[in-house]
């Protein structure tokens, strides 16, 4: 048999700021805002005015990307 093909996989997408969570086994599908750090070097949180909207530590990885990213949101 001849060999097979080589398989060719498209560019990956540039690095982009994440837009949107979504965790079905959790039932959870929130906007996500980027975060910054207060004086203290405390996480911020999202707005309490948004309890839909998640956060993500922007000055971090981001979201689907290499390493650890850091995700939060609002309890019901």
């Amino acid at each position: 048999a001849p060999p097979a093909a080589p398989r060719l996989l498209p560019d990956p997408l540039p690095p982009s700021d994440p837009v949107r969570i979504v965790i079905p086994a959790v039932a959870i599908d929130a906007p996500l805002t980027g975060l910054g750090l207060d004086a203290t070097g405390t996480l911020l949180p999202p707005p309490a005015t948004k309890p839909e909207l998640a956060g993500w530590y922007a000055d971090g990885t981001s979201p689907g990307a290499a390493g650890t990213a850091v995700v939060t949101g609002h309890v019901d």
